[in-house]
């Protein structure tokens, strides 16, 4: 085939915010929260981005629909927009962003909470553009050899936040089940399986902690945080590796609300562990 071609492949990474209580982050990009609530008391919130890289960076924003499957793992609809969608009922500007090293941006959000009850929920992305050297330059082009295809492949890294809309609907329950140790060959380290089984018409936000002992003997042996449970699965599977010493010891499996400053205790089992 004569000619060149030339391709951008972008490859979209997507944070759902494990991370940072206050904020979630990809490559050098970071955002101030990690979601966005809104119900009948609450319409508008800023959202900060914040360029953490060396290089200037231009950003675009999107609304987008992702769907959370059993393991926990988002993914996007494409052109899918689901009956529980908020994008019909939110605004937000700037819808394009450039930033300098080190500088951030206010994006303001201001959300329509739909009159008829339950809960709906969206994606707010934020995705690096590719830069205006990104593609093969004149002198590359004439060193390719007019026979072959060639391909440069770029990466663009983007973070991305639940925006949900609460109507006559609180925040859901949990249970946790299924609760077991699990290790595949001796060498390796224990894992506890169980679910987090949501009991409710909305989603529940939380962090998972494995204790052992009591008063000041309390240690947290592991722990992750920011684990949802979306209305579109009624049971998410999680596993958490302990260290070796766990074993023998009785553990205490807990899960703590993040939607409130008190961190309460949503649910809690104990097991032994062989």
């Amino acid at each position: 085939m004569r000619g060149v071609r030339s391709a951008l492949a972008a490859m979209l990474c997507i944070a759902m915010l494990a991370g940072s209580p206050a904020a979630a982050q990809s490559g050098n990009v970071s955002l101030s929260h990690h979601r966005l609530v809104f119900d009948e008391g609450t319409r508008t919130a800023t959202l900060y981005i914040v360029n953490r890289g060396d290089t200037a960076v231009t950003y675009r924003v999107d609304m987008i629909e992702m769907e959370m499957n059993a393991d926990g793992a988002i993914t996007p609809l494409g052109d899918e927009v689901p009956d529980t969608s908020a994008s019909a009922f939110v605004d937000f500007t700037p819808r394009r962003i450039a930033l300098a090293p080190r500088q951030s941006q206010a994006i303001k959000v201001r959300a329509r909470v739909p009159a008829s009850p339950g809960e709906r929920r969206s994606h707010l992305a934020i995705t690096a553009q590719p830069a205006d050297d990104a593609g093969f330059s004149p002198e590359e082009i004439a060193r390719v050899n007019p026979s072959s295809i060639s391909v440069r492949v770029s990466s663009l890294f983007s973070v991305s936040i639940p925006i949900i809309l609460r109507t006559g609907v609180d925040a859901a329950g949990v249970t946790i089940e299924s609760l077991h140790m699990v290790r595949a060959r001796p060498q390796e380290r224990p894992v506890l399986a169980f679910d987090l089984v949501r009991q409710g018409d909305g989603s529940v936000y939380g962090d998972v902690e494995i204790v052992a002992g009591s008063g000041k003997n309390r240690e947290v042996l592991e722990s992750i945080r920011g684990i949802a449970v979306y209305p579109e699965i009624a049971r998410r599977a999680v596993r958490v590796s302990l260290p070796e010493d766990s074993v023998g010891r009785t553990v205490r499996v807990v899960y703590r609300n993040r939607e409130n400053v008190a961190g309460n205790e949503l649910a809690a089992t104990a097991l032994s562990l062989p």
